[in-house]
């Protein structure tokens, strides 16, 4: 986001991980906010079906006055079952501000 500039990103609908015998799908995310700007990272939730594999990372650089809202949510398909749960590997976040500010994950 550029300097005094405002955006807010979503998707139209739920990203979806299906099963796979191969290594896990990767998702890298890298947010920049520049000085006095605001971004809202707001995508609906990730649907993982039964012996998905997604391993997703967010890297996040924030200007000192820059704000950040971000949300990212995951559920379980209907079809996942005890015996098959979909595999959820945290890759890490890092974020990077000059002050102090809140993470949740």
């Amino acid at each position: 986001v550029e300097p005094e500039a405002r955006l807010v990103v979503t998707t139209a609908a739920a990203e979806k991980v299906y099963r796979t015998l191969a290594p896990e799908a990767r998702i890298d995310v890298k947010l920049d906010v520049a000085a006095g700007g605001s971004l809202a990272w707001l995508p609906q939730e990730t649907i993982l079906f039964d012996r998905a594999r997604l391993k997703r990372s967010i890297d996040v650089d924030l200007a000192e006055d820059a704000w950040l809202v971000l949300a990212e949510a995951a559920a379980g398909a209907r079809t996942a079952t005890a015996k098959h749960k979909p595999i959820i590997t945290p890759a890490g976040s890092r974020a990077t501000r000059k002050r102090s500010f809140m993470l949740f994950s």
